[in-house]
């Protein structure tokens, strides 16, 4: 038996109020990996009736079969594809290029009170651009619109303007291949455009080498997705790097273990932090002297070991030493800016000219990532900036 989570419960209510208000056709749209399946097979247990599901693929339709099983285990279900004609069932798990011929229509009870398509789209269905005005998925494909739509980002939970960056037209089906995991008797199938975990990101099936390393489920465990950095997670990151943050990795595992160092006068300062990283930080900070600063002391703080950190390790870190680079500062936008400089910036006032300036503390980065910086503040960001140095150090 199968738990439902919240928003899979909520799912089946929005469909059962729906059905009240006289809707009959109601489509369920949810990300990848959020349990479609699962919500139709209980809502075939629920409605128990004579239910009909289709599915355009032989995956989709044993997926089918394995979840109704899961959530009914005496579930009375048939398959009707290529030589298979199980009619006379409750639950009939359909293809629709077999069911689609008119003999195999002839012979389907007339009685089906429940219809269920997995995966369908239309041309027609509407998408809300980021202007907020509305215009058919279809008609975004064929112009091939270079914009804007409104995207769900399930890291933030919100919803935010995502720029489309490819378009798909009957785009052919990909073969189906089997990918076999070393260290246990155990297979996966799926397309070869089927994406995994990797160290290195996500990478397609076709791509996967022999001894490279995916994330699996625990032996005995519940499958736990990565926890995807949202797009101010990000920044936070890449901001904090260039200034008071390190990650440590661990490379037998391929994860990476962020850390933040405050002073006690930034104190409220790292608590922001941690609450916009805050699935990274189960834990608290914790309070230490340092020989740097005896009497203040400071407050630090280590995040769980992911991935993402250890993707980051490498890109701030070549060579294992922490210095900028262009690919680094391009990703950086006004949110991260924002880091770097309360991390590593001071608000000087100056006497000649009795205006303030901005410095950022970049002496623990060698001249060349220090005038990377200046430039990219300057070009990027339309900030006068130069360089100053003194005993062999460089900052902006």
């Amino acid at each position: 038996m199968i738990t439902l989570r919240d928003y899979q419960t909520e799912c089946l209510e929005a469909i059962t109020d729906a059905k009240s208000k006289g809707i009959h056709k109601p489509l369920v749209c949810l990300p990848t990996s959020s349990g479609k399946t699962v919500i139709f097979a209980s809502l075939a247990k629920q409605s128990n009736c004579p239910t009909l599901i289709l599915a355009h693929r032989d995956e989709l339709i044993e997926q089918a079969i394995d979840k109704l099983q899961m959530i009914w285990p005496d579930v009375d279900c048939g398959v009707v594809k290529a030589e298979r004609n199980e009619m006379n069932h409750q639950v009939i798990v359909a293809s629709v290029q077999t069911l689609s011929r008119k003999r195999r229509l002839n012979d389907l009870s007339k009685d089906i009170g429940l219809i269920i398509t997995d995966e369908c789209f239309s041309y027609g269905t509407t998408v809300m651009l980021a202007n907020g005005t509305k215009k058919p998925i279809g008609w975004l494909v064929h112009h091939r619109f270079n914009g804007e739509v409104l995207s769900y980002n399930v890291d933030e939970n919100k919803i935010e303007p995502r720029h489309i960056t490819d378009w798909y037209c009957h785009k052919p089906v990909h073969p189906i291949m089997r990918v076999k995991l070393d260290d246990r008797n155990q297979s996966i199938m799926c397309t070869a455009n089927h994406s995994f975990w990797t160290p290195d990101g996500l990478k397609e099936a076709i791509d996967l080498q022999t001894g490279d390393l995916i994330l699996t489920r625990p032996r005995g465990g519940r499958f736990k997705v990565p926890s995807l950095l949202g797009k101010n997670q990000k920044q936070v990151v890449l901001g904090s790097l260039l200034g008071d943050a390190s990650i440590a990795q661990n490379s037998a595992t391929h994860k990476g273990r962020l850390r933040f160092v405050h002073s006690n006068k930034q104190k409220a300062y790292l608590a922001y932090k941690i609450s916009v990283l805050q699935s990274f930080f189960p834990t608290q900070p914790y309070w230490s002297k340092t020989e740097f600063s005896p009497e203040d002391g400071v407050w630090s703080i280590n995040s769980i070991s992911a991935i993402e950190f250890y993707q980051l390790k490498h890109l701030c870190y070549p060579d294992g030493k922490r210095q900028p680079s262009q690919e680094w500062l391009n990703q950086i936008d006004v949110y991260g800016l924002s880091f770097f400089y309360m991390d590593n910036g001071s608000l000087i006032y100056h006497k000649q000219s009795g205006s303030y300036i901005t410095r950022f503390h970049t002496e623990g980065f060698n001249k060349e990532s220090v005038i990377l910086c200046a430039n990219w503040l300057k070009e990027r960001w339309d900030l006068n900036s130069h360089i100053v140095s003194s005993k062999g150090k460089y900052w902006v």
